[in-house]
């Protein structure tokens, strides 16, 4: 009895009575049903063979993708670098070697209605008492299998996208002394786990301050130190997806490093109370949460309910480390860097240097760094008009455009008007 005939009168006994594990993966999360369905097939155990029925689902437009089992397959990014052709439509008939030859079809469609993808197991129906041992095995795919196990991905509204690796050196994360020490030893039992108790296998830390004080620096540069699945979460992303459908995503995919960046304001006004009541639910330990280091970034603390601030209710958050403006250590520690890897920078004088430390006062790191790029851009602009390119004439300068109002904001103290005083 050849293959086709054989699988023809398997379909005629199921089309009456069967049963099915269906697995919906939103437009978000596509990738990882996609690669499910390919562990699947892949899997030592199973023997697949071609699926020959009429009603495969697969539209006839794309028949130049479809290849002769009938399998509908496009280019998937599955890294920063890297594509694969996978299947992303139709079915298979897979015979499990390890569930004594259960006979499984297995799908993955596509839903018209919301782009999320399906995938789909069907027995016969005499066999859907073995449905549990199918999930378990299933569960074991998606967690060994999955798509982002051990890189870095940026989690938005409309996908997930894969980032090289962080390459954040040591020496560009200029912070307040003590706070590298505190972010690596919350989040060392995801390195390392087992020194440490199951109680320590889960930390939660807040970073809070202003806008361009080093909080998401400083997170690129803890992802760059731990060998571990790091997903960003995106503003608006925790609304649209979901907490659930998040903490169950980097559940799967432990140890992991969930960064939530700019939480801000989850309990104001027009805010959804079940994202914040999930929030919470999940930090509590809904999921488990073993193994799952959860870094959050916020411009605006005061605005956390006191459930989720961590001198109000510590324990979902373990450590709140407040960000400030830099102060006149740390701004020689950033002026000096920053002009040390200059490419058109000369060293400064000592007058020029205690120049800028002194009247960087009230800036963010960010604005300091790009003063500096700003002194770059003039002087090689000076340079290729024959001009003079004296690094004091343009600190004169540009404080001369503070002074008239010009729109060159490095003079501007923080929430304060441009004032006539000069900023060099």
């Amino acid at each position: 009895m050849d293959n086709t005939i054989r699988i023809r009168q398997f379909l005629r006994r199921e089309s009456h009575e069967r049963a099915h594990l269906i697995l919906r993966f939103p437009p978000a999360l596509r990738i990882f049903g996609y690669t499910l369905f390919h562990s699947i097939v892949a899997d030592p155990e199973v023997v697949t063979e071609a699926l020959d029925r009429p009603d495969s689902g697969l539209d006839a437009g794309c028949a130049d993708c479809v290849d002769s089992a009938g399998l509908t397959r496009q280019d998937i990014a599955v890294d920063h670098d890297r594509t694969e052709l996978m299947v992303t439509e139709g079915e298979v008939l897979v015979c499990h070697n390890g569930l004594d030859r259960l006979k499984m079809i297995v799908g993955i469609h596509k839903c018209d209605d919301d782009e999320a993808i399906l995938t789909r197991v069907t027995v016969r129906h005499e066999d859907k008492e073995r449905l549990q041992g199918v999930a378990d095995w299933i569960e074991r795919l998606r967690r060994d299998n999955g798509p982002i196990n051990g890189k870095t991905v940026t989690l938005g509204e409309h996908g997930i996208t894969f980032l090289p690796p962080s390459a954040v050196a040591d020496e560009d994360v200029i912070l307040p002394e003590g706070v590298k020490e505190i972010l690596q030893r919350s989040f060392a039992f995801l390195d390392d786990p087992l020194p440490w108790p199951q109680t320590l296998r889960h930390r939660g830390v807040l970073l809070a301050g202003p806008p361009g004080v080093g909080k998401t620096l400083a997170a690129r540069w803890l992802s760059a130190r731990l060998p571990v699945t790091t997903i960003w979460v995106t503003p608006g992303v925790l609304a649209a997806i979901g907490p659930t459908e998040i903490f169950r995503l980097a559940s799967r995919c432990k140890p992991t490093l969930l960064i939530l960046e700019d939480l801000n304001g989850l309990e104001g006004p027009g805010d959804d109370p079940r994202v914040y009541g999930a929030l919470l639910g999940h930090m509590d330990g809904f999921t488990d949460l073993s193994g799952l280091g959860i870094l959050a970034t916020t411009n605006r603390p005061e605005t956390f309910g006191t459930a989720l601030h961590p001198s109000d209710r510590p324990g979902r958050f373990h450590r709140l480390i407040e960000f400030d403006l830099p102060d006149a250590g740390l701004r020689r520690q950033m002026i000096v860097h920053l002009v040390n890897t200059s490419t058109v920078l000369d060293p400064l004088d000592d007058i020029t240097f205690e120049r800028l430390v002194e009247h960087t006062n009230n800036q963010t790191g960010a604005q300091i760094a790009e003063l500096i790029r700003e002194l770059e851009s003039r002087l090689l602009w000076n340079l290729q008009k024959g001009q003079p390119a004296d690094l004091n004439t343009i600190l004169e300068d540009l404080a001369e455009e503070t002074r008239s109002n010009k729109g060159f904001g490095f003079g501007r103290s923080r929430g304060a008007a441009v004032t006539g005083d000069p900023v060099f």
